[in-house]
């Protein structure tokens, strides 16, 4: 075959992996007037373009392994502007998977609502036995935002938001980087799906109601109440403003790294799960009830929230400044800062100077956690001598122009600390040689608790 023939042939079939781009505009300048009418032309790999505007009626995907988007899914105006609207109870569903559609099918950057007689009804996405890629949406109106049956979907970077019963009902799959805020009753109900990195508030009722997959990562606030009859793990939330009930009651899975504050109620009501490493205060009617046993390492401490509304914890050495985009030292550290039950560990990057030990709370184990401070909190452990690590307090107030730290010698042995994590290697000088000033490297860490 000629050089220029394979070319050609290369390219044709180049082009028909890539699948077709169809455009849609409700205007008419375009290839099809309505989203329907497109789906039902394409094949497994197209993409579906649609331009901003009104497009009243259902959809489904029909199981198709297609890409449905918006012009600039990632714009937040461009998701406003583009609407799947339905305004008839039947069918009982604006966007619907139904037909097995895995994670080659992709909704991406509208926003989905249900008006007129249909408002308060039925559901905003529908997916059954179907597990396709819901993102860059915003979800409203309806009964329930996101329902799921035996499917694993993923739903991502997304708000679901003034629905009337509940935000998502999933059996399976994820929830990630969403909102799920001022829903009728609940946030999350019946649901099966991990949820990670997502801002639960403003239910009527609470946030999560028998829920059996993780809770990671998320912060729960100003709900009726925050978790009740949940079974599996949660983890670094920040559980707080939750004024009609507990911040967790019935909870039976492993429940750690937690701020569980200034709830209505009980901080941990008939809760029989792991309990570890939690900041529990100031919840009206105390700590602890129904038989719930204090968890191994919770503390009893005020967060120090940075503000109204802003659940970052205070720290003289940083804390994040969402607003601004800037990290500002306070003037006080709030207890939390590194008293997390666990490493840093993969996927879970602290900026340094970080303790090597979790913070609690909704931004522990990430990149907006806030900073350990100098001097604080920090130990030094140079090469073992003589089978034993030597232990001294490291100072990281920086006295010179080349950058380096200062580490001073202790007598500490291994054997006084107790839980000390190490974190990294830092460049330091040890003073204990004088005026020599004898360059060493050091594993920097934290410790549980000297004893």
């Amino acid at each position: 075959m000629r050089m220029a023939e394979i070319i050609f042939l290369s390219l044709l079939l180049s082009g028909i992996c890539r699948g077709a781009v169809l455009s849609v505009d409700a205007g008419g300048q375009a290839d099809y007037l309505n989203i329907q009418e497109a789906i039902n032309a394409s094949r497994d790999g197209d993409v579906i373009e649609v331009k901003s505007g009104v497009y009243v009626g259902s959809i489904n995907f029909y199981g198709k392994a297609i890409t449905v988007r918006s012009i600039e899914p990632e714009d937040a105006n461009t998701v406003a502007s583009t609407v799947i609207r339905r305004e008839r109870k039947l069918p009982s569903s604006v966007v619907r998977f139904d037909c097995g559609e895995g994670k080659q099918t992709v909704l991406r950057g509208f926003t989905v609502e249900s008006v007129g007689e249909a408002a308060g009804t039925g559901y905003g996405i529908y997916c059954h036995y179907s597990s396709p890629v819901i993102s860059n949406m915003v979800i409203l109106g309806c009964m329930t935002g996101v329902r799921g049956e035996y499917g694993t979907p993923l739903v991502r970077n997304s708000y679901i938001g003034g629905n009337s019963f509940s935000g998502v009902e999933i059996r399976g799959g994820e929830v990630l980087n969403c909102t799920v805020k001022g829903n009728g009753l609940y946030g999350f109900y019946n649901c099966r799906s991990n949820v990670v990195r997502c801002e639960i508030s403003g239910n009527k009722g609470v946030g999560f109601y028998d829920c059996k997959g993780s809770v990671i990562n998320c912060l729960i606030v100003n709900n009726g109440g925050g978790l009740r009859d949940c079974s599996a793990h949660i983890g670094n939330c920040t559980i707080a403003f939750n004024e009609g009930g507990s911040g967790l009651h019935g909870c039976h899975g492993e429940i750690c790294n937690s701020i569980i504050a200034f709830n209505g109620e009980y901080g941990l009501n008939n809760c029989r799960g792991v309990i570890k490493y939690n900041n529990v205060w100031e919840n009206v009617l105390g700590s602890y009830a129904g038989g719930t046993i204090p968890g191994v390492r919770d503390i009893h401490g005020d967060p120090l929230f940075a503000g109204e509304g802003d659940y970052h914890v205070k720290s003289k050495g940083g804390r994040w400044e969402r607003k601004l985009e800037v990290w500002v030292l306070d003037e006080v550290t709030s207890p939390c800062v590194d008293s997390g039950g666990n490493y840093c560990l993969e996927g879970q990057v602290e900026p340094e100077p970080c303790g090597g030990r979790i913070n609690q709370g909704v931004y522990g184990g990430t990149l907006e956690a806030s900073k350990t401070p100098n001097g604080e909190g920090l130990w030094a452990a140079e090469a073992p001598s003589e089978g034993k690590w030597i232990f001294g307090k490291f100072d990281v107030d920086v006295s010179c122009a080349d950058g380096y730290y200062w580490y001073e010698v202790g007598t500490r042995l291994d054997s006084e600390i107790e839980g000390w994590m190490s974190r990294t290697v830092w460049r330091g000088y040890d003073r204990v040689e004088g005026e020599r000033r004898v360059e060493k490297s050091f594993v920097i860490g934290s410790v549980i608790s000297p004893k």
